[in-house]
């Protein structure tokens, strides 16, 4: 799949796919959707989608071949610790990882049922602001209630 945003992923290894139960899509008006719904994703590794498909309880593989910086890669690294995610850094990798997921029987858990991990921005938003208070005097709306001790937010 490639998101709004995404650059085309370079051309698959024709072996791979041959026989499998893999899916390939270009373009995807409803991305969320698709990675909370896919057993394995494979992607460049940006915020957005990892934590959608964390959500969905996907396997994981990011493809860091494009990632000059290594922004992407050194993210999802820190993330390895809650969340599996195989990285791949060149095309052999991308196809044993691809491989190694496909070999095994998913077992679909989202990050939010291992509670290793807090996706509650609001609510981390509005206990920073009253414990800081740098907003003095601005009232934030939020549409979920506030974190205890986040009086007035």
């Amino acid at each position: 799949m490639v998101g709004p945003s995404g650059s085309p992923p370079e051309p698959p290894d024709e072996a791979l796919l041959r026989g499998e139960r893999i899916q390939m899509v270009a373009d995807c008006p409803n991305l969320r959707v698709v990675l909370a719904a896919a057993d394995i994703v494979i992607c460049h590794g940006g915020y957005n989608t990892l934590t959608e498909a964390m959500e969905g309880g996907a396997a994981l593989i990011v493809d860091t071949r494009r990632d000059v910086f290594r922004e992407r890669a050194r993210h999802a690294m820190r993330l390895q610790r809650y969340y599996p995610i195989a990285i791949a850094e060149d095309a052999g990798g991308l196809a044993r990882h691809l491989r190694a997921a496909l070999a095994v029987g998913l077992e679909r858990r989202s990050i939010r049922d291992t509670a290793a991990l807090d996706f509650d921005g609001c609510r981390e938003f509005a206990r920073l602001v009253s414990e800081h208070g740098c907003f003095a005097g601005i009232r934030i709306a939020s549409s979920v209630p506030s974190a205890p001790g986040a009086a007035g937010v």
